[in-house]
């Protein structure tokens, strides 16, 4: 197994709360106010996190249970597998 990097994990997350943070602020309006531009802003970041959390869990696969994931799904499955053992 290899190991996984802390900065690496901290800056996905940094980078999935900071994603988070732009869709509430863009989102504080009623759904009839927010333009079109703002709305494709938020699918934007919708994008951004979801690749973050791919990002994350393929890592994590290849790190922590030295895998070779052939899609995101199979990354975690590979998570999933490993805590029905107990790991």
């Amino acid at each position: 197994m290899g190991s996984i990097s802390g900065e690496y994990i901290h800056k996905l997350i940094q980078e999935i709360n900071e994603t988070i943070s732009a869709i509430v602020d863009a989102t504080n309006k009623p759904y009839d106010r927010v333009n079109t531009v703002e709305k494709y802003a938020i699918r934007y970041h919708l994008i951004v996190i979801a690749e973050a959390l791919i990002a994350l869990a393929l890592h994590i696969a290849r790190r922590m249970f030295n895998t070779r994931p052939e899609t995101p799904i199979h990354a975690l499955q590979v998570r999933q597998s490993a805590i029905n053992r107990g790991h």
